[in-house]
């Protein structure tokens, strides 16, 4: 008598089972996270997923590759840029032909500004490149003639009005004119 009602519930279960998997009857099918009927189904997928990650990864690599490659450009590009300007600034200083030590006073700004302290610093190089008067220097009072013999001349003319000072230098400078003659 047990053997009946055990009977009665599997038909009811395998009914069930059945039209739960069955697509005839009208059962959604099954989505791709459950579990597969049969395991190659489930092999093939993860294989497609590793896939679609390896893609996702492959992607994002070249994607970080370029952005550096577009970076790496614009900096190049910016490099070259300047060297370009740096060229043409120190083409517009060798034009005017500023020596070395003013070409530290022209700044590294824009051309106009560059072409405007190139004019200003011409009459510099100018007065720079000419060839000085020979025994003439720098001095204050400057010399009117660097030679000995003008010298002697004031040195007597202070002597006469009673600088001792000048006496003394006066009769030293007329011994060495001497010893020179």
């Amino acid at each position: 008598m047990s053997g009946g009602p055990e009977r009665s519930v599997r038909p009811e279960q395998e009914n069930r089972d059945v039209s739960e998997a069955s697509p005839e009857e009208g059962a959604a099918p099954q989505a791709s996270r459950e579990r597969p009927a049969a395991p190659q189904e489930f092999y093939w997928r993860r294989q497609a997923e590793k896939l679609e990650k390896e893609l996702a990864a492959s992607r994002s690599e070249r994607e970080a590759e370029l952005s550096r490659l577009t970076r790496e450009k614009e900096e190049a590009a910016a490099k070259a840029a300047e060297a370009e300007w740096q060229a043409r600034r120190l083409s517009l200083i060798a034009e005017a032909g500023l020596p070395a030590e003013l070409t530290e006073l022209v700044p590294q700004g824009d051309p106009e500004t560059v072409a405007a302290y190139v004019e200003k610093l011409k009459p510099i190089a100018e007065k720079l490149a000419r060839p000085r008067p020979r025994g003439l220097t720098n001095t204050n009072p400057p010399n009117a003639s660097g030679s000995d013999q003008a010298r002697l001349e004031r040195l007597a003319a202070e002597a006469a009005r009673g600088d001792r000072r000048a006496l003394r230098e006066y009769a030293h400078l007329k011994d060495r004119v001497k010893r020179r003659s």
